[in-house]
């Protein structure tokens, strides 16, 4: 991870690390390589309990999670939307899949957030809240 990488040498005054639940930024401080500012989720992380929030620190507002999702191209048909979504749905009900999850410091979402719909509307939500901050520090693709 580029991150990482720059943080072990000291190369990096700042790091982020946005999964919430997760302790692989561990190394880094118990190596005393880097010092942990904050958690950025709405409550302490259950791998880092003793990280205060950033909203714990006065800091309100400043909130951001990690996460993923899978993408297919826009016109592809619903049947094979439908039918991914329910491989997906049934590979994250597996014991062994929510026990991996967890072991990684990582979470799984809530059912109600595993849909097609949801992640539509959730990464329309992301793009308002993220594109100010993008455009205004110049951020481009590249």
């Amino acid at each position: 991870m580029r991150g990482q990488d720059d943080a072990h040498p000291g190369r990096a005054q700042l790091l982020f690390h946005l999964q919430e639940r997760s302790a692989s930024p561990r190394w880094a401080l118990v190596a005393e390589i880097a010092v942990s500012r904050a958690v950025l989720g709405r409550e302490r992380s259950p791998a880092l309990p003793e990280i205060a929030t950033a909203q714990e620190q006065g800091l309100n507002g400043v909130v951001a999670y990690g996460w993923n999702a899978i993408f297919l191209p826009k016109a592809t048909p619903a049947p094979i939307v439908d039918k991914l979504n329910a491989a997906v749905l049934a590979a994250m009900d597996k014991p062994a899949v929510q026990q991996r999850v967890s072991e990684l410091g990582a979470a799984l979402p809530p059912p109600d957030h595993r849909t097609p719909q949801y992640l539509q509307g959730f990464v329309v939500s992301e793009i308002k809240i993220w594109s100010g901050a993008v455009k205004a520090a110049g951020i481009t693709a590249e």
